[in-house]
């Protein structure tokens, strides 16, 4: 079994101490960027989403109705020609009834009623968007209001993360090798550091240790300044060891003199 000196000890130390909170760091920084990432998705689509209700809007605010208008089919292809992450819009009405919509994940028939509920309810003074997650897929829905002010129905956008968190998943080999360069630069400064700090007091407990080896063997000497500075009692250590072996000399030789014909 390989045993470890002080030094090897301390730094090994550090360098678990310092791996934790490089990897607690890498984590964060990952879930901090993937969250930043899908919040940045999230408002570009907010802002389709509410372009679109906003320019139905306009032509509701003419005196037509919902159903009435003739463009509609056009103006979510446009959006969806634009940007391919979208992957469905729907027009639905304040009763959950769906006038057209466009895209591979579009709704048909009618709107699920929880949608509807949760629209309605997010719904204040002012018109917003709300945000909501559903089988998987995220989606946007924008109100539409009416001449006096009422919900005349909505624009929900759902779109796809993937290619987002794709590239995001590209990222890790790389903040992986950072993380590993860091480690290692962190290792070089650490034995630096460990090397220049604790030399001189590893000199000294060597110091230390050949005097107590002497001591043992019977060597008599006043104590170093840096083994004194060391162990500050040392010196009152080794004049009783001295005493005592003194005293035990001398009880020897008494009883070799008594022994003597």
């Amino acid at each position: 079994m390989v045993r470890l000196g002080i030094s090897a000890r301390i730094i090994l130390l550090l360098q678990i101490a310092v791996g934790f909170a490089l990897g607690s760091t890498i984590l964060l920084f990952y879930f901090k960027m993937e969250a930043l990432v899908e919040e940045t998705v999230s408002s570009r689509f907010v802002v389709v989403s509410n372009g679109v209700a906003h320019e139905i809007e306009s032509a509701l605010n003419l005196g037509l109705k919902l159903t009435e208008l003739k463009n509609l089919d056009a103006i979510l292809n446009r959006e969806l020609s634009r940007e391919s992450r979208i992957t469905g819009m729907t027009l639905f009405t304040n009763r959950g009834e769906i006038v057209t919509s466009a895209g591979s994940a579009a709704l048909s028939g009618s709107l699920p009623s929880d949608w509807l509920r949760t629209l309605l309810r997010d719904q204040k003074a002012e018109p917003q968007a709300t945000l909501l997650v559903a089988a998987g897929s995220q989606v946007i829905m924008s109100p539409m209001r009416d001449p006096i002010g009422g919900i005349a129905g909505g624009i929900a956008l759902t779109y796809s993360l993937s290619a987002a968190r794709e590239s995001i998943h590209r990222t890790i080999p790389t903040i992986v090798l950072g993380g590993a360069v860091c480690l290692i630069l962190s290792l070089g400064v650490t034995m630096i550091a460990v090397w220049i700090t604790f030399r001189p007091t590893q000199r000294r407990i060597h110091q230390t240790l050949d005097y107590l080896q002497g001591l043992a063997a019977g060597a008599t000497g006043a104590v170093p300044v840096s083994v004194a500075a060391l162990a500050p009692g040392l010196d009152q250590f080794a004049i009783a060891i001295t005493a005592a072996r003194a005293t035990l000399d001398a009880a020897d030789a008494t009883d070799s003199q008594r022994s003597a014909p």
